[in-house]
């Protein structure tokens, strides 16, 4: 019998979301940092960012964006499948199919015979996608990161199937992450809904069985997926957060000094994506407002670095910078235009990650802005939640799942978006960054209790314990006597 020493698994990453700059690889950075800590996953993992499903993302169909910066740890490859292909006809055709299938009503046969005739060809395409590259790579653990959204209904279904096939005599699981739903993701574009509110007859909904995982990030979620059609039970586990050190690094003093940052101005950041439910305008109109009042005060405006890539929603990007040029924020208002997962250097020039961008905001006296549009589109919004990290206060709006992740005690200041910024807002935000700077005592108690309440809602032992229970299935799935390990776990391995 074959025993292997210093088992590692593989992991392999689908994403959803079409884009490197998404939040939920973030997350996913964290979770595997935690997983390679504990010495239980290899180092380097294939992922699928989506991007050859997603035309709504124009930019960046089918094979991403040369400009990303991607991290040593994850390797990205092409769906070959796409070579000479039509990609105009491709595009239309997934696009036709995420509208159709957000209005569908299940009753309309003659409309669900002619979307499966539309959808059938597709998923046949994506699904010897995924057959290539599961083939390619050989994970014992595949990560899809809200592919239960329809998106992509092909490419769902094209998932489904492969991992079907591939885990049918193997070992290990393919894990459904989903950190929006049907009914709790009610992104509108031009008046309708991109999504059903619930699953039905043609979007594939994880289902129980050997080989088949399922994990949300919040209650409400949990609670969306026991109304759907499948007897697999999902699994909360709230999202990972990363580490921030003490101090700042030299490569973020040599990115401020690149950027032109003035000596003692505060930094503020707004870690989301440029697309219209994120509510970036209401971010730049808050800085703005605390332009003015920092001047009449004497005193210096803060600065507001937007994470998001200028070329996601080139239109809603157009209109922040038609407000900067109206509010003459251009010296103050930075688009960093994506953040990387890794902070790296190009060309000489230093883009920092999430990490070292609040460890350089904590020590500006700066503060962390999270102002989405609508107050239905966030499950967590960790927000927040990198504030309470970095100890800075975090600028708010109202939205329906803070009160539910973060709670009464929960110390941030509130922007109505409906309204104009009041000065006397303005004068306490700028206050109670001047008080986080100086370390004040009465900020400094609402910041640690932020912290203390942020690292128990987020406690990272729930995925190290996750992560226990994948390795503790896996290994027992290996030693059942009708296993026969392929060359690449015979690699390294001892024989007894």
């Amino acid at each position: 019998m074959k025993i292997l020493t210093d088992l590692k698994m593989r992991v392999a990453v689908v994403s959803g979301d079409g884009l490197l700059e998404s939040g939920l690889l973030t997350v996913l950075r964290n979770v595997l940092s935690i997983a390679k800590d504990m010495s239980m996953i290899e180092d380097i993992v294939p992922c699928d960012l989506g991007t050859s499903w997603r035309p709504d993302k124009a930019a960046f169909f089918s094979e991403g964006d040369p400009s990303w910066m991607y991290p040593d740890w994850m390797t990205v490859t092409p769906n070959r499948q796409l070579i000479g292909l039509d990609l105009n006809l491709l595009a239309k055709q997934l696009m036709t199919i995420r509208s159709c299938i957000a209005s569908l009503d299940d009753s309309d046969q003659g409309e669900v015979s002619e979307l499966e005739t539309l959808i059938c060809p597709l998923a046949t395409l994506f699904e010897a996608h995924f057959d290539d590259w599961l083939q390619i790579h050989q994970p014992d653990q595949v990560f899809a990161l809200n592919m239960t959204l329809s998106d992509a209904v092909p490419a769902t279904l094209g998932l489904h199937k492969a991992c079907e096939r591939y885990f049918a005599n193997k070992a290990g699981n393919v894990i459904f992450w989903e950190h929006d739903l049907f009914d709790s993701c009610s992104i509108q574009e031009d008046g309708n809904r991109v999504y059903p509110r619930k699953p039905h007859i043609l979007t594939p909904v994880p289902q129980q069985n050997a080989y088949t995982k399922w994990i949300v990030v919040s209650e409400q979620l949990k609670q969306e997926t026991d109304s759907y059609p499948t007897w697999l039970q999902a699994k909360i586990l709230l999202n990972a957060l990363p580490e921030i050190e003490a101090g700042v690094p030299a490569r973020a003093r040599e990115f401020s000094v690149q950027r032109g940052f003035q000596a003692g101005r505060p930094i503020m950041l707004n870690p989301v994506r440029l697309f219209p439910i994120k509510g970036v305008e209401h971010a730049v109109r808050l800085t703005g407002a605390l332009k003015t009042v920092a001047l009449q005060l004497g005193r210096k405006p803060p600065y507001l670095l937007l994470f998001g890539n200028t070329r996601e929603a080139p239109e809603y990007t157009q209109k922040l910078r038609n407000l900067i040029a109206e509010l003459e924020l251009f010296e103050d208002v930075i688009f960093l235009d994506g953040v990387p997962l890794s902070s790296a250097k190009r060309q000489g020039v230093w883009r920092l990650d999430e990490i070292d961008l609040l460890r350089l905001c904590r020590e500006s006296g700066g503060a962390v802005v999270f102002t989405p549009s609508a107050p239905n589109v966030e499950s967590v919004g960790l927000g927040p939640a990198l504030a309470a990290l970095a100890s800075v206060p975090s600028i708010i709006s109202s939205y329906n799942a803070f009160q539910t992740i973060y709670g009464n005690d929960f110390f941030s200041l509130c922007l109505d978006t409906e309204k104009d910024i009041p000065e006397l807002l303005a004068r306490d935000i700028l206050t109670a960054m001047e008080a986080a700077h100086r370390n004040d005592p009465g900020m400094r108690a609402n910041l640690d209790r932020n912290k203390t309440l942020v690292r128990e809602r987020f406690n990272p032992e729930v995925w190290r314990e996750y992560w226990r229970e994948l390795f503790a299935e896996f290994q027992g799935r290996l030693n059942q006597t009708h296993w026969q390990p392929t060359q690449k776990e015979l690699a390294g391995s001892a024989s007894i």
